[in-house]
């Protein structure tokens, strides 16, 4: 039952402030649609920090200033040279 959808008319939606509240109102009590939401932003982030050799940086300090967390990577250390 194709119909046929100008781009315009999408655009004149996407202006109207009701719907557009409405739409954001529906979606975020979803939280099937927030899991989505969630992934696709946490995906991008993660592509943004891998090419940000700055904020890796911070990352891998805050890591490693940590409690705790150098004894995790000796433990994986072990597991890994463990597997040989």
């Amino acid at each position: 039952m194709g119909y046929d959808i100008k781009r315009q008319d999408v655009q004149k939606l996407l202006k109207n402030k009701k719907l557009i509240d409405e739409i954001v109102r529906k979606v975020t009590k979803s939280e099937e649609t927030l899991e989505d939401l969630v992934g696709d932003i946490a995906e991008e982030l993660a592509s943004g920090i891998e090419t940000d050799p700055g904020i890796k940086k911070r990352i891998v300090e805050a890591a490693l200033s940590s409690p705790g967390f150098k004894e995790k990577i000796v433990k994986e250390l072990v597991d890994e040279l463990g597997d040989d």
